[in-house]
């Protein structure tokens, strides 16, 4: 994860060799971080483009439950 900016984390995902996230344009992703971060499930954006499958970035910006854990 590195910051973009106040507040704005990027988070980059890679899925498992073989395996692919498929999106569309305007969609997000509900995202559960398993213990990483106490939190429930929390929808994030997706940022990146269809060229760069398998990788997927989300962008989380510092709101709600997930304000001061990012």
């Amino acid at each position: 994860m590195r910051e973009l900016g106040r507040g704005i984390n990027e988070l980059t995902l890679d899925p498992a060799k073989g395996r692919t996230i498929n999106f569309v344009a305007g969609q997000f992703a509900w995202v559960n971080f398993r213990g990483a971060i106490p939190v429930l499930d929390n929808p994030f954006s997706i940022s990146s483009s269809s060229d760069e499958l398998p990788r997927v970035r989300l962008l989380i910006k510092s709101r709600g439950d997930i304000c001061a854990r990012v």
